[in-house]
């Protein structure tokens, strides 16, 4: 199945600059096109506007709207979500990448009995 993007229209929101991006895909399946609902994207820059080295843009789907001015209403609960759903994926990638370093008897750090914090060089 490929989706073909027909038409974007972009709206932003001049207070907040929160914007929406109104997609409307079709479907094409052996040579016939069908429409398909229209999607709205939202789209922000979290942290400091004046220090791009400290903004994070995120994008997200607003769901269960099929306007844009609710589109707008849905927006900050969805960029909320996105959010929150973000910081759990980075704290699962966290804790992964913590059970990957080991201590000096081979178990994970953080492993029961095992929570002594390695120290370089090694003290005798």
């Amino acid at each position: 199945m490929i989706k073909k993007i027909d038409t974007i229209e972009r709206y932003v929101d001049d207070e907040s600059h929160a914007r929406v991006d109104y997609i409307t895909p079709e479907i094409l399946e052996e040579g016939e096109e069908k429409a398909q609902d229209p999607i709205y994207v939202g789209s922000a820059i979290l942290g400091d506007p004046n220090n791009p080295q400290q903004q994070l843009p995120i994008q997200f789907e607003i769901k269960g709207v099929t306007t844009i001015e609710e589109a707008f209403g849905k927006f900050e609960e969805s960029a909320e979500k996105e959010v929150k759903e973000m910081e759990k994926k980075w704290l699962e990638q966290q804790k992964q990448a913590a059970s990957a370093i080991v201590g000096l008897d081979g178990k994970p750090i953080g492993e029961e009995g095992n929570n002594e914090p390695l120290i370089f060089p090694p003290q005798g």
